[in-house]
């Protein structure tokens, strides 16, 4: 069962990349005959939308789930070419007991949620960044967050005061509840 399930997963995760990849592939082509831009015209600037309507996509992970970050690895190199063209949403699996939030990993995955659903809020353009940071020692998750956050440029202040204080809680409880309603029991779901 296990494996078919991360067949599953692994076959999901494919079709959502090449969906992706088709429609950038499409908009980065579009993209440069408009700007007039040839082989050797790479910018700094962030992409831009060239499709009527975004691509939804929707991933329910677990901050230290080795197949979260895997999925939320294979999807970021994506995102950050085309993400203008992505609908792009993280939520966290997990649940509250008695006021208190828990999640397969312990508190310290509950406090890698919160951090990381912080930094969603406070830097909607760059939390990704942070994430990918993250999920390079995704192991010691919570630990580093803070050198990760200085590296990606947070808003280090504002993502403290929101980890450590009841709005984190108040978001990652949001998220569980949307992870619920959307009946994503396992990490990944997409």
């Amino acid at each position: 069962m296990v494996s078919m399930r991360k067949a599953w997963g692994n076959a999901v995760l494919i079709a959502v990349v090449a969906v992706l990849t088709t429609i950038g592939l499409v908009a980065c082509k579009k993209g440069r005959k408009e700007s007039g831009g040839g082989e050797g015209g790479a910018s700094a600037e962030a992409p831009k939308q060239t499709v009527s309507e975004k691509a939804k996509v929707e991933f329910y992970v677990m901050s230290k789930c080795p197949f979260g970050v895997k999925v939320v690895e294979a999807i970021y190199p994506v995102l950050k070419e085309m993400g203008a063209n992505v609908d792009f949403d993280l939520e966290f699996i997990g649940r509250e007991v008695g006021g208190k939030l828990t999640s397969l990993h312990k508190e310290p995955e509950v406090n890698g949620n919160k951090v990381q659903i912080c930094a969603a809020k406070y830097a909607p353009d760059g939390y990704l960044d942070f994430v990918h940071c993250m999920n390079k020692k995704w192991r010691q998750i919570p630990e580093g967050w803070e050198s990760c956050a200085k590296e990606t440029g947070m808003p280090f202040d504002e993502l403290k005061a929101c980890y450590e204080g009841q709005e984190g809680h108040d978001l990652l409880k949001a998220s569980f509840e949307k992870a619920q309603r959307r009946r994503a029991r396992g990490s990944p779901t997409m």
